[in-house]
């Protein structure tokens, strides 16, 4: 939530600057979507299956302790009667559990549309081009001999390294052609 609000506080100055109002910036808003859900990293549900076959349910150590928002914006920059450029921004909270960490995630991309007639129209999307925070961590479980074991999978820590999750925000770059016939 910090760097949404680090963002819209330095924007805001520099759009007032360039003789744009809030009402003007609200209009320029082409889409927003947001969602109260962690989307940046798939978080271990807790629940495993030892070697032996015994079932262990550790959910609330997984369970989230701060608000969950996910919010995608794309604010158009320009348009013209040939070209439509777009800023989309990824804004993701975060998630905060007792053994799971994913710092807050901002990403941002460009949206270029060039209407070459009136019946076609040539686009280059990038999605999450440059990307800020969204590092995961994990904390290990013990049992009752203090050996250290992963509470996601239920296997020993020593070999749980490669299950360890990561972001999963990819960049997109896509290129479209629209046309009408």
């Amino acid at each position: 939530m910090r760097f949404l609000f680090i963002v819209l506080v330095l924007w805001a100055p520099g759009a007032q600057a360039a003789g744009l109002s809030p009402r003007d910036i609200l209009q320029r808003i082409d889409y927003l979507h947001a969602e109260d859900r962690h989307r940046t990293s798939y978080v271990w549900d807790g629940r495993f299956r030892t070697l032996n076959g015994d079932r262990y349910n550790m959910r609330h150590l997984y369970q989230s302790k701060r608000p969950q928002i996910n919010a995608k914006l794309g604010w158009l920059a320009h348009e013209s009667a040939n070209w439509r450029v777009t800023v989309p921004m990824h804004f993701d909270n975060g998630y905060r559990a007792a053994l799971y960490r994913a710092r807050p995630f901002l990403g941002l991309g460009l949206v270029t549309q060039w209407a070459t007639s009136q019946r076609m129209v040539v686009g280059l999307h990038l999605q999450d081009a440059l990307k800020l925070g969204g590092k995961v961590s994990e904390r290990a479980c013990y049992d009752g001999f203090r050996r250290r074991f992963h509470c996601g999978t239920g296997l020993p820590w020593t070999d749980a390294g490669q299950y360890l999750r990561q972001s999963n925000v990819s960049t997109l770059v896509k290129f479209t052609l629209n046309w009408t016939f």
